[in-house]
């Protein structure tokens, strides 16, 4: 049989060069063709093999765990995982057992994840598939100060199960890589470029993000790009090790807990910890398919509830061991024949498939092909390096490489002989990790040699099936060092501490922890608490307050099972407000805030110091933000003064500001008969919900009365409608109200008393028709009458935005004192506001008492303004006379051995020595012991009595050298104490700290 002829030769060209030099090389490259392209099909063969080998498992190996000792166990379910208090079993075995924890849980019935190509990717490998649609700075809630984020529509469902929600995630935009919203596969990340959507793109210096779209800074100037405009932007680039440290001191600050690594359908990629993932089941917990996995990565900043059937594989991880595919190699040098489209890829193979060697599945390393050196940098307190490397499952039973791994110095620390096919798995073991100089941090390289020079008989050439997996490589840090790293910038990690400064040498005593906010059971969160070692901790932070501002608010509360009760003392501008208990937060409904009085005055900046007095060690503090309003945070004001919101009358009636005989303040609201709708007030949007959270509210005040008229009436608007308009509106969905479904949630219920009624309210004798307000009374009063209402119980969620007033038929009505409150204790302030005046105190002896907490610090700032006191179980008094003085305040120790005592932390300047002074008295015939501490050290001690304050007019004047103390923070506390337990009062007319060389 003759011979094909080579393409492009006729017969006779054949022949007659057949036995030339040409026409040995041409049959040589014919022969070398033929057999790289049967070593091709056989490669491909192999290939889609390695493909199919997901797919190609049982049901019953479905499920398949690595465990700490490197045992393998597999099964068709997993079990048990399903209670915050479960332990989730495969095949028997307790995989979160101590002794021997499962590392590797991977479902080998999926192929691989879908490379979504639109993403948010993090430093670190974490990916979140889903759109970016806006951004926020964090300051949008003045109730918890965030950090700036960006907000994404997600591609899964990651709200509570009972929860329909359009409401998009916050991530933080710290540790964002890059952003996709039509991202090209394969793309390798680009620090500071930005593709656009219709072509080219764009190299720029820094960015900042608006709610529609960025701003670039470049070197032609400010360019602004909407997200539309946008198919894809990278970046600058940040030290992957310092993201690492940031994070895990977020995850596990204590590095007590596992990380975990969570890989899913659509592409995402969640790192979490075991302090911050908890499962449950929503339904049958016997069924998979109804268990969840609450998880709060890093940069989420609400926990994301995944659907258990949504995850393809988890991989555990100590935090002073993670897997060197957090970061990218920072050098790739490679050579390659055949296979010159299949690059590198992190946690796949060069494929693009997932890793397998020697049959078995694995979740994190890197593929490469042919001859391919990737070189990472370690952080500096890398110790060593381990791997376990092979030929990928697609080499079949061929390609043929050696395998290295090469130190920082240049030291060859592991090698191979010759590897022949994916049939072996080799460890390298750990390898310490090497530079070449003590101020350099190390690096390790990676190194595949496709042994095209001399590959040993038989063996495909070049890099024919050169496939290599590294697999589980990892870096262990020096666990102390990485503690150390991470716990200088605890106070950092807690968003509501922005913005203060701790008054220390350093913050070495701040720590952090994770715990689980469930207070809301159907939007439970992962929160950053903070404590303490230090018996007590200043902090001072400067606050930007309005001319109408009139209270300061602390937005910070504890939680019973992780704290005890704990004080903690205010100053504003230096004067002290007193101490405070911190709230405890117990349910969905935030706590009281601890609020202060603001003086009035212009639009300024005020300094504020905040002494936190830990209690016991192992308390923790959750701390949102501070805030400066015109009212406290559960009242909302809205018309008892000279306003302008109500003077709109679009209906074309009167409605008028009436100074005569107002209910509160200068005037109140005159409307003659008919209505006047306002149904939408400038910048009134406020939700009315059944458990109000700071900034929403449930209760309605307002006072009416009319002259000559059958009845009023005050109208609600709900998102600009009033009356029967409201109705309509509710075919858009329904009213505010958290965990609410169209149709058939609780709220519907509620809506309907709301319809039933208009969302109104009214008074009078006049004939009722279908459909009228909430009849409060039959009788139009005459005289002013204050109403408080429920507005949750008479008509349910409404989003109020304005009103409507009414004088029915004739006459005239008055309305005043409007008004919004949280809380029942809100109620109670709004009652005290507009009722009648407290009876002036007709003591003799005393002019004024305190006996309340809260009372306690007013008193203090009368003579002692820098102090306060933690505890006055017996009061505080002001005396009319005494001695022949006036204005004295009186005190007395809590118990025998329980002194009074005022306290303050005082950070002491450099320059100017300071002193204490003091202003004293006994009572006549008794006597008390006065003592100074600095520290819990005494540095002053003083009997108190006739013999000392009589010669000077009855009060002794004591002035206590501070100078020691120059440039430092101390505890400075002044006592009342017991001396022989008999009539101790003190009489207190001065306590103040001053400069020595002040008169």
């Amino acid at each position: 049989m003759p011979s094909p002829v080579p393409l492009g030769l006729n017969s006779a060209r054949r022949e007659k060069s057949i036995d030339s030099p040409r026409g040995i090389q041409q049959r040589f490259e014919c022969a070398l063709l033929q057999r790289v392209a049967s070593w091709s099909i056989r490669c491909c063969a192999h290939l889609m093999a390695a493909l199919c080998i997901v797919s190609a498992a049982s049901a019953a190996d479905r499920w398949i765990g690595r465990l700490a000792n490197g045992e393998v166990v597999r099964a068709a379910e997993i079990s048990e995982w399903n209670d915050p208090k479960s332990n989730p079993h495969l095949a028997g075995r307790a995989l979160l057992d101590a002794g021997n924890p499962v590392l590797q849980l991977l479902d080998t019935q999926v192929e691989s994840a879908v490379q979504s190509t639109t993403y948010v990717e993090f430093f670190g490998g974490d990916r979140l598939a889903g759109e970016v649609v806006g951004a926020g700075n964090g300051n949008e809630s003045p109730f918890e100060t965030l950090p700036p984020h960006l907000l994404v529509r997600p591609s899964a469902d990651y709200q509570p199960p009972d929860y329909a929600s359009d409401q998009p995630l916050r991530i933080a935009s710290k540790w964002i890589r890059r952003i996709a919203w039509n991202g090209l596969p394969g793309r390798r990340y680009s620090p500071s470029t930005a593709w656009l959507s219709g072509g080219g793109q764009v190299v720029f210096r820094s960015l900042r993000w608006t709610v529609t779209g960025v701003t670039l800074l470049t070197d032609s100037g400010l360019r602004t790009f909407s997200y539309s405009d946008l198919a894809e932007i990278h970046l600058p680039r940040q030290e992957e090790w310092s993201v690492y440290a940031e994070q895990v001191a977020a995850l596990s600050p204590r590095l007590s807990a596992k990380l975990v690594q969570l890989e899913l359908l659509d592409g995402s990629r969640l790192t979490t910890s075991m302090e911050r993932l908890q499962p449950r089941h929503w339904g049958d917990k016997k069924l998979p398919a109804s268990w969840l996995q609450i998880v709060q990565p890093a940069w989420a900043l609400e926990a994301l509830w995944v659907r258990f059937p949504a995850v393809i594989g988890w991989c555990w991880f100590d935090p002073a061991e993670p897997p060197l595919s957090w970061c990218d190699p920072i050098r790739v040098e490679r050579q390659s024949v055949f296979g010159g489209s299949w690059q590198w890829h992190r946690d796949r193979s060069s494929l693009g498939g997932r890793l397998v060697v020697a049959n078995e599945l694995y979740q994190r390393g890197f593929g490469v092909h042919g001859s391919t050196d990737l070189t990472f940098a370690l952080p500096p307190f890398a110790r060593e390096v381990r791997t376990r490397c092979g030929l990928d499952y697609a080499a079949g039973d061929g390609g043929c490489v050696r395998l290295s791994i090469v130190a920082g110095d240049g030291r060859e620390q592991f090698a191979t002989d010759p590897l022949i096919g994916s049939t072996r798995l080799l460890d390298s073991d750990w390898l310490p990790a090497a530079s070449t100089s003590p101020d350099i941090p190390p690096t390790v390289t990676f190194r595949s040699d496709m042994l095209a020079r001399d590959p040993p008989r038989g063996t495909d050439p070049f890099d024919i099936r050169d496939v290599v997996d590294w697999v589980e490589p990892q870096v262990r840090l020096d666990r102390d060092q990485l503690l150390a790293r991470i716990g200088g910038g605890a106070a950092d990690r807690v968003a509501g501490l922005q913005g203060w400064k701790f008054i220390h040498p350093d913050e070495s005593f701040i720590e952090t922890r994770n715990w689980l906010d469930d207070t809301e059971s159907r939007a439970p969160q992962f929160r950053q608490l903070w404590s303490s070692t230090r018996p007590y901790v200043l902090l001072t932070r400067s606050l930007k307050v309005a001319s109408a501002d009139r209270w300061v608010s602390l937005i910070a509360s504890r939680f019973e099972k992780s704290s005890s009760p704990t004080l903690l003392q205010l100053k504003v501008d230096g004067r002290s407000a007193g101490e405070f208990e911190l709230p405890l937060r117990q349910g969905p409904i935030d706590p009281m805030p601890l609020s202060v009085p603001l003086p009035p005055g212009p639009a300024r900046t005020v300094q504020l110091e905040v002494t936190v007095y830990p209690p016991a060690p192992d308390s923790w503090w959750d701390w949102r933000g501070v805030i400066a309003t015109p009212d406290l945070p559960g009242i909302k004001t809205l018309y008892d003064e000279t306003t302008t919101e109500f003077q709109a009358d679009p209906a074309g009636h009167q409605l008028h500001p009436d100074g005569a005989a107002p209910f509160a303040g200068r005037q109140s609201l005159r409307v003659e008969p008919g209505r006047v709708d306002i149904p939408q007030v400038d910048a009134l949007t406020s939700s009315i919900v059944d458990l109000p959270r700071l900034g929403q509210y449930r209760f309605l005040t307002f006072a009416w009365k009319g002259t000559e008229t059958p009845g009023l009436a005050l109208w609600l608007s709900h998102e600009g409608r009033i009356g029967p308009e409201i109705a309509s509106g509710f075919g858009l969905g329904p009213l505010a109200g958290r965990g609410a479904r169209p149709g058939i949630s609780r709220q519907r219920r509620l809506e309907d008393r709301g319809l039933k009624y208009g969302f109104a309210y009214d008074i009078g004798t006049y004939k009722q028709a279908e459909g009228a307000p909430l009849r409060l009374d039959k009788k139009t009063p005459k005289d002013w009458r204050f109403e408080t209402r429920d507005v949750v119980g008479d008509f349910g969620a409404i989003t109020l935005t304005g009103f409507g007033f009414e004088c029915v038929g004739s006459g005239s009505g008055w309305f005043d004192a409007i008004a919004l409150a949280r809380t029942p204790e809100d109620l109670e302030v709004l009652k005290r506001r507009y009722g009648p005046p407290a009876k002036q105190n007709q003591d003799a002896t005393y002019a004024r008492i305190a006996v309340r907490r809260e009372d306690w610090g007013p008193a203090i700032a009368e003579f002692a303004p820098q102090f306060a006191t933690p505890m006055a179980q017996h009061g505080i008094y002001q005396k009319r006379e005494h001695q022949g003085q006036a204005g004295g305040w009186q005190t007395h120790p809590n118990d025998r051995d329980k002194p009074f005592l005022l306290r303050t932390t005082r950070q002491f300047p450099a320059d100017r020595p300071q002193e204490l002074d003091i202003l004293v008295s006994n009572q006549p015939a008794s006597d008390f012991k006065l003592l100074v501490r600095v520290d819990g050290e005494t540095i002053y001690e003083q009997i108190i009595n006739d013999a000392l304050t009589g010669p000077q007019r009855g009060f002794a004047s004591v002035q206590v050298d501070l100078s020691k103390f120059q440039g430092q923070t101390v505890l400075l506390e002044v006592l009342n104490a017991s001396n022989d337990w008999s009539n101790e009062h003190a009489i207190w007319k001065r306590v103040h700290i001053r400069d020595r060389s002040t008169p």
